[in-house]
């Protein structure tokens, strides 16, 4: 019997230590930076994301998304928003973004006037990060305003036709980050490239530079 108990608690103190490690580790992982990524069952990156600094444990941040405006959209901005620490290396925040409808198109809800905007509003439960290089971002609210004016005040209830959806089962995203810009980090990718990598040299070609 005491044999058992050594063992159990040899194990608590060993997953006490690894999480202690952990938590130390993290402790010096910073979120400012850029990234990329979505969810975790597509097996492509649609977003894009750059973190900034602010005072205190708070950033902002810009999403931006890789995809296709679907009707009955015309257009709609990048998602921007703010993050403030809640605990460790876990994180809360919201996220907006404005859209214009197409008054031609078909699939317009009712009630919408397509000559004012949509604000759609994302809350984060949670963000944490899980290495350095890698975070995990749990939305579980969306807010959508429609007809919106500047007498609407987020986040109180959205006037009709507006909503609020309950994430449910919460939308979880996991993030990369992409490496710094330092000689050194693009040096020792330069000495990775394998002979299959096709490498071209000289001025890029007139199409390839954005006007």
């Amino acid at each position: 019997m005491k044999r058992v108990v050594y063992i159990v608690f040899a194990l608590i103190l060993v997953t006490a230590t690894c999480l202690a490690q952990k938590a130390s580790t993290l402790t010096n992982c910073s979120l400012v930076g850029a990234w990329y990524g979505g969810m975790p069952d597509v097996p492509y990156p649609y977003y894009t994301a750059a973190i900034t600094a602010q005072a205190g444990d708070r950033y902002s941040i810009v999403y931006q998304y890789y995809g296709e405006i679907t009707p009955p959209y015309l257009y709609w901005t990048d998602w921007k928003g703010n993050i403030v620490k809640k605990h460790g290396q876990t994180y809360t925040g919201l996220f907006f973004q404005m859209a214009r409808l197409d008054p031609a198109s078909s699939l317009l809800p009712p009630g919408v006037d397509p000559l004012l905007p949509e604000m759609d509003f994302i809350h984060i439960d949670h963000l944490e990060m899980i290495d350095c290089n890698t975070f995990r971002v749990t939305y579980d609210k969306w807010y959508t305003y429609y007809n919106f004016t500047n007498d609407i005040k987020p986040l109180q209830s959205p006037p009709p036709p507006g909503s609020i959806w309950i994430i449910d089962p919460p939308l979880v995203e996991v993030y990369h980050r992409i490496p710094e810009a330092s000689a050194s980090v693009w040096s020792a990718d330069l000495t990775l490239i394998g002979p299959e990598t096709q490498v071209q040299r000289g001025p890029l070609p007139a199409r390839a530079i954005p006007r």
